[in-house]
Parts: C-alpha cells; structure tokens; sequence
C-alpha cells in the first residue's frame, strides 16, 4: 500500500467486506509505505483488507 508518509494506520479485515476488525497497526515509513503479513494456514473465507486511519 502507498500511503501518507511517517503516518500510523490500523489494518482492518474482513471476510464479507461489511463487518471490518483490527488486525493491526502499522506506521508507514518515510515514503508512504507499509508492509504487513498475514497467516494463510487456515483455508477459510477469502479475507479482505483495508488501511483506515486511527
């Protein structure tokens, strides 16, 4: 994801794209970016994701 530079955003998830949860916090680095990881050993619903600010 490219975002706004030295900012802080909550990573949200979902599997419906109605109902969103926490995943985690990240802080984007100097240029914009963030990089987050998530577990795949569970072959559930698809999951979907989104960068919200806190």
């Amino acid at each position: 994801m490219l975002l706004k530079p030295s900012s802080d955003y909550q990573i949200e998830t979902s599997s419906d794209l109605v109902n969103w949860t926490l995943f985690t916090t990240v802080r984007s680095d100097d240029q914009g970016k963030v990089a987050f990881s998530a577990s795949t050993e569970d072959n559930g619903p698809s999951r979907f994701y989104r960068a919200a600010t806190p």
